[in-house]
Parts: structure tokens; C-alpha cells; sequence
């Protein structure tokens, strides 16, 4: 199936800023439900690493709190483990991994 580039662009800037705005919006503490980090931390967190695996940006200077949330919930151990173990399929299909902290 050809990439719709159009489809991508109009995604980029018209839907991706409502989504990020939302959850920018919806985080007031270091974790979006509670004291802890869980399923919703992960979820949105594994939404954002296959967002960055493709080389997109999250523009931490606009949604911070986004960023530094997702700063937050890939230092969790089981995040970090999660992430080391696909990394030979993610190498495998050379995706981005520049952003990740741990290869620094």
C-alpha cells in the first residue's frame, strides 16, 4: 500500500495537536491516574514510542508535561526491559532509536 503523504500531513497538523493538547491538558501530576504510574502511563507511553520509532517528533517546548511524562514512564524497569527486548525487531526494521535514553 503507497504511504498517503497528504493523509500523513493533515494527520501531523490538524489531528496530532488536538491529541497531544488533551493529554498535555489532562496531566497535573507526574502521572496521569493516581501516585503511581499504570496501564494509562504505559498506554500512552507505547503509543508514543512507536510515534517516535518513525522518526516524529513530540515538540516537548509545546506539550512539556507530554514530554516529560514520557521521559517518566520509559525510565520505569519494566518499560526499560520492554523496550530492550524488541529492540533487535526494531533494528530489524530500522526504525528510529535515537531517542531512546538508554542507547545514549
Amino acid at each position: 500500500i503507497p504511504t498517503d503523504r497528504n493523509r500523513i500531513q493533515d494527520v501531523l497538523t490538524r489531528v496530532l495537536p488536538g491529541q497531544f493538547g488533551y493529554l498535555e491538558s489532562r496531566l497535573h501530576g507526574d502521572w496521569l491516574v493516581g501516585d503511581a504510574p499504570s496501564v494509562a502511563d504505559f498506554a500512552i507511553a507505547s503509543n508514543l514510542v512507536t510515534y517516535r520509532y518513525l522518526g516524529f517528533d513530540i515538540y516537548a517546548e509545546r506539550y512539556p508535561r507530554l514530554a516529560a511524562h514520557f521521559g517518566r514512564t520509559l525510565a520505569q524497569p519494566a518499560f526499560r526491559e520492554a523496550l530492550s527486548r524488541e529492540r533487535a525487531a526494531v533494528d530489524s526494521m530500522g526504525l528510529d532509536r535515537s531517542w531512546h535514553v538508554q542507547d545514549r
